[in-house]
Order: structure tokens, then sequence, then C-alpha cells
């Protein structure tokens, strides 16, 4: 039983799709032109007659009394758009007859691309032009449902960006199937789309990620550290974005692939010294459709030479002191002051020397202080005094005699007592 409603589901489904060109013609019908109207092509010349039209006859155009030229037939070469008009053939004074000139129109047959930027959005239909359309022509977009009528609604041409925009309503959480087209409508000719016949789950693609960044972690030569935002047009967190990462060293042909629902990624078999192309893309994560890829961002993994290697004036790398405060780095330093111990080890170090050295010299018998006169110190230098000789004993003569001679008699004379 269930087999059977499938079969004759997918059936119906094939007959629907072939109805929708019809459908697209029904809604987008060629525009219908008068018996008296004359189509032609641009820069084309053109001969205009009508019945009725001879004898003393003569043309003008439309809102002008002046004639163009006389006579039953009237020659225009190089038509342009400005040539557009009502033409009018004038006999004896009365107008016998009109005749409406029209540039056939030249419409590109449009190529859509449908998409919901959020759940809670719209459906939008981008239909990126390479010729502009004529001011008189209409776009609209058709958009119609198995259980339900179709809409129209008119679309917004986009100068700075080349293209036509339209929008159709959506119902946050509907999963039915939604058929899509555009129509364009000129003077002369219409032209239909391509149709796009999807559900929401096709349908809800975000934009890409933004501000993608990749960052190199220090002491880590295989490791790069890859973040983003999510894209200003995802409104909040209760559907949840899924996002995958590309990425591949510049220069090889070689892809890898990490998916995450973080706002960061982790590379972890970057090549050292190489530079890595890195971009991201998002989905919500119940759906089908992955957005458009970020702008690609590059990034080289940490490397030892940074660190073994002496800097130079191009390679120069800022202090954690200096980074904050810049001014730092091209403003002279003033020299430090010498610490006031450091004059006093100083002066006494000197001192002892000096005492040392003194002390030598004193030693040698070389030099001697004297005095202090007038408030000056003067410092004399004398020869020194021999001291005195010792007379030698001679051989016969005691060794005391010879060393304290005494005199030859000595009297002493004691007084009596009274």
């Amino acid at each position: 039983m269930v087999d059977s409603i499938k079969r004759w589901y997918s059936y119906f489904i094939i007959m629907y799709s072939g109805l929708l060109p019809t459908f697209a013609n029904i809604h987008c019908p060629k525009p219908v032109l008068s018996e008296n109207t004359q189509v032609v092509q641009l820069h084309s010349d053109v001969n205009l007659t009508c019945p009725g039209c001879h004898g003393q006859t003569w043309w003008s155009r439309h809102n002008q009394t002046r004639k163009l030229q006389d006579g039953s037939h009237l020659s225009l070469t190089s038509i342009g758009y400005e040539d557009e008009d009502t033409y009018t053939c004038h006999r004896d004074g009365t107008p016998a007859c009109t005749t409406q000139l029209l540039v056939k129109d030249d419409i590109e047959k449009p190529q859509i691309s449908c998409y919901i930027r959020h759940p809670t959005h719209n459906i939008t239909c981008d239909w990126q032009t390479t010729r502009e359309l004529r001011p008189h022509a209409k776009v609209t977009l058709i958009a119609w449902m198995l259980k339900g009528n179709h809409k129209k609604n008119r679309c917004t041409y986009i100068p700075l960006a080349g293209k036509f925009t339209c929008s159709t309503l959506y119902k946050e959480g509907d999963t039915g199937r939604h058929v899509l087209s555009l129509c364009v409508i000129g003077r002369t000719d219409s032209q239909t789309s391509n149709t796009v016949d999807s559900t929401s789950e096709m349908l809800v693609q975000p934009d890409p990620p933004i501000n993608v960044t990749v960052t190199s972690l220090e002491h880590q030569p295989r490791k790069l550290r890859v973040s983003w935002s999510p894209p200003r047009t995802w409104l909040n967190n209760f559907y949840q974005l899924q996002y995958q990462v590309q990425y591949h060293v510049e220069g090889t042909q070689h892809v890898s692939n990490g998916t995450t629902f973080d706002e960061h990624f982790m590379i972890n078999d970057a090549l050292q010294r190489r530079r890595h192309v890195v971009r991201v893309r998002a989905k919500e994560e119940f759906m089908v459709t992955w957005s458009a890829w970020s702008e690609e961002t590059v990034g080289t993994p940490w490397s030892a030479k940074e660190e073994s290697e002496p800097l130079t004036t191009t390679d120069f790398i800022m202090t954690s002191a200096e980074e904050e405060e810049p001014e730092a780095i091209t403003a002279e330093k003033p020299p430090a002051p010498v610490p006031r111990y450091v004059l006093l080890v100083a002066g006494v170090s000197f001192v002892m020397v000096l005492v040392l050295f003194l002390g030598i010299l004193m030693r040698n018998g070389e030099m001697k202080l004297l005095k202090l006169k007038g408030g000056l110190l003067r410092v004399l230098f004398q020869p020194s005094q021999s001291a005195p000789t010792v007379p030698q004993p001679r051989p016969a003569e005691p060794l005391l005699t010879a060393l304290c001679p005494f005199p030859e008699a000595v009297t002493v004379t004691t007084p009596k007592p009274s």
C-alpha cells in the first residue's frame, strides 16, 4: 500500500513538473498588439503606409501638427527607441489612418536563484541581468504551491548590484513545496525564467560567515586557529549553524575540510613556514543548502626560526612593554642614574689603595709627613740621616771598654760632719 502511494505520488510530481512551463506561460503572456501596430528591429529602416492614405496626403507624429513628409508613404531610417510613436496620415486635411511604430524588445531569458537567508525571513529571488531593460518593462515574481493559489510580486531593480530582487511570503516552519518563476513583460515580447521547484529544506541558505581570521599558536609549528563570526542576517541562536572549514597550502591542489558547530576551528596538520589559504561556509543544522564561501584568508604557522635567529631591523618584534607603550619605541630613553652605594664603594676603595700606597712608600723611607703650616699641607722630602757609627774595638782593648769608655780618674769629695 505504501509503495503504491509513493508510486502515484511520483507520477503526480512528474505530471505537475511537466505542467510548470504551461503555468508560467499562462501567468506571463505575450503582449497583445493592435492591427495598426508595426514592430521593427532596432536600427532598421522602415516604410510606413496604410489603407486609404493616397492622393494629396502628408504624415505627422502624435501630438505634432507639422508635416513630416508628403505622400502616401513615410520613410524612416535607422530606427531608435526615440522613434517609437503613433504616426498619422492626413488626406485633404483629415486624418485617414494611424500606425503605431514599436521597436522589438530584446529581452534575455532570466535565470533566477531563490533562497531564504533565515528561517524567519521571506523567500527571495535574484536575477543578475547582463543588459539593461527598457523603462516600460515589468518584472514580476510568480509563486505558487501545491496547496494554494499563485501570487505575483513586483521586483525591484538595484542599480549598484545590477540585479532584480523579488520576495514572496514564507511562514516559519512551512515544509510545503514552493514553485517560483520570474516574468518579464515588455511592449512587444515577454520572457519567463527558469522554474525553481523546491522545499524549505533546500531554500534555507545563510549568508557566508564574516570576520574570518587565521592565527598561529606559539611553539605549535603544526597548528593554526581559525575563528569567524556568524552572518549578520542570522538573527538569533535558536536555529544553530553548522560550519565547514576548507584549507590548503598556497600553491598546492590538495584541499582539506573540517566541520564544527563552534565559531572556531583548529588545524592540526599545518605545514611549518608555509602559507595556508582558509575559507568558511555555513548551513542550518537540519537544512541541506550551504552558504557561499567566505572571502579567503591566509595564515602561517609559528616557526622556531623566530626565536633562534637574531632580530634584524626588518623583522623587529615588539616586546610586551613596548606594545603597551608604543611611544617608548621612538622616544630616546634617558640614562639610568648611578646608585649612591656604588659611588661610596668606589670612594672607599680609592682611599684604601691610596693609604696602602703611602704606607709602602713610608716603609721604604722615601717620603715623610712633616707638618701643617699656614693652613697648607706641606710634604717635604729630605735625605735620610745616617745612623751613628759604633767604634770598632782594638785588639788589646776589652770589648766593654771599647763600647763604653770611662774617664781616666774620678775624684769624689765627701764633706766632713761639723
